[in-house]
């Protein structure tokens, strides 16, 4: 076994061999490693963008089926509305005021959610980044470590 170690260190080309087998294997690692980390991030934004749309949706999905049911309400008092005009016009007014507010406070919560969201998403490639950064750090040492050793 001596022997064979004393073989490699005297053979300058197998002893480039193994530090050319080394590198590799530190760089293969290193892009799983990082591969690995942009798959979760995708998943992570997946994720988020799945939540976020589901929250969107339930929101307008509810502003829709009021406006509905202000439609079919606005319909069904036609007839009493044709009696008093003015009463019909304050009244209609009155609850254009109301819509118009609650439709401000959907928009807010839209925009709110989608603000939380891209907070997330940047969070989440920030930590990313630095883990990638990381990595190839780690990376640069371990070769570093390993070609000034020679």
């Amino acid at each position: 076994m001596a022997e064979a170690s004393n073989a490699a260190s005297a053979n300058p080309a197998m002893n480039w061999a193994n530090k050319v087998f080394e590198a590799w294997g530190v760089y293969a690692d290193a892009n799983l490693k990082a591969t690995r980390q942009l798959t979760d991030f995708a998943a992570n934004t997946a994720k988020e963008s799945v939540s976020l749309y589901a929250q969107l949706l339930s929101a307008n999905v509810a502003a829709l089926q009021e406006g509905q049911a202000y439609v079919m309400k606005r319909v069904s008092d036609m007839p009493a509305e044709i009696q008093s005009p003015e009463d019909a016009y304050q009244k209609a007014m009155s609850e254009f005021g109301t819509s118009t507010e609650k439709f401000g406070k959907l928009v807010q919560s839209n925009t709110h959610a989608i603000m939380r969201s891209a907070e997330q998403y940047l969070l989440t490639a920030q930590q990313t980044g630095n883990g990638i950064k990381d990595t190839y750090t780690q990376v640069y040492e371990k070769l570093t470590a390993l070609y000034t050793t020679s």
